[in-house]
């Protein structure tokens, strides 16, 4: 806040959350499974979990705009008739699957940080766990 009267400089980064919600690849793809078992129908679920325990504005926004999503997709599926906008309701649910697959996968969760290697002829790293030896030595 330096440098500016009143007002925010943008030559820095804004702040880190403090709450960071990491997931490898194997708990992304967990999460797409609600997405397509459901044909898009719960695509709310995955956005809703994160918006819960992260709690960013910007989490929360995702999962309105999934939840508004999810209203007018139900409404449209009861009061449709039969025959009448069947293609462009497959559409659309195709299209909230491959979008919150995407989402799911590339910009819901935190990367995992990578650690760097360690150096070649340096033994393992440490158990934070086994503070001394097994079995009571």
């Amino acid at each position: 806040m330096t440098g500016i009267p009143g007002g925010y400089d943008y030559s820095t980064p804004p702040p880190a959350s403090a709450k960071r919600l990491e997931a490898g690849w194997g708990e992304r793809i967990g999460w797409t499974v609600p997405v397509w078992g459901s044909l898009g129908l719960f695509a709310l679920v995955p956005f809703l979990y994160v918006a819960l325990r992260r709690g960013l504005p910007s989490d929360w926004t995702a999962c309105i705009s999934f939840f508004v999503y999810e209203a007018a997709v139900w409404t449209w599926l009861i009061v449709l008739e039969d025959g009448a906008g069947d293609g462009v309701f497959g559409l659309t649910l195709i299209f909230a699957m491959v979008m919150g697959t995407a989402l799911t996968l590339f910009a819901l969760f935190d990367p995992k940080p990578n650690r760097p290697p360690l150096p070649y002829g340096a033994g393992p790293r440490p158990n934070p766990y086994q503070q001394n030896y097994p079995y009571g030595r």
